[in-house]
């Protein structure tokens, strides 16, 4: 028997599931963006936006396939999701002359009022999250989490 392969069967699934990291992550995420969707709701926005403002510069245009390999999303959504933000008035969407199939995005300046207004809902939720446990602000928490998120970034983009 080979040592060296990564055994796959029911003892490493019944691990898996011990640990509960993927049902811990997915309850995260879960309560972390309905309590940010509560706090975007009072400013105008939905869950997703919030992310896409911030992602997107005022001077720099940036490409729909771009804004959504950087979101892990489809084009269509962020086409979508753009034309919502266009009617609000917070970005502009413009098409390229020299190659119609491609958009670029950027924000207006209201958008770029809008995404101070999101930097400080996000920023009042981690507050929140560090005065509820100072554990949290431990740097090695972040380490993890971003080890975590290059995992399944790297994952993800195989599938694409």
């Amino acid at each position: 028997m080979q040592t060296s392969q990564r055994k796959s069967g029911p003892a490493n699934t019944a691990q898996a599931v011990e640990t509960g990291l993927l049902d811990k992550l997915l309850l995260i995420a879960k309560a972390s963006r309905a309590l940010l969707g509560v706090r975007l709701a009072e400013i105008g926005l939905n869950p997703g936006q919030d992310q896409m403002i911030v992602l997107l510069e005022r001077e720099v245009r940036c490409k729909v396939g771009a804004v959504a390999d950087a979101l892990n999303v489809r084009p269509s959504t962020v086409s979508k999701m753009a034309d919502r933000l266009r009617a609000m008035g917070l970005i502009d969407k413009e098409t390229i002359e020299l190659d119609a199939r491609c958009t670029e995005l950027s924000l207006t300046d209201a958008g770029k009022a809008k995404k101070i207004e999101v930097l400080a809902c996000w920023q009042e939720l981690e507050l929140q999250l560090v005065d509820a446990n100072p554990q949290l602000a431990d740097p090695r928490l972040r380490e993890s989490l971003e080890l975590i998120e290059s995992v399944l970034k790297s994952r993800l983009s195989r599938l694409r």
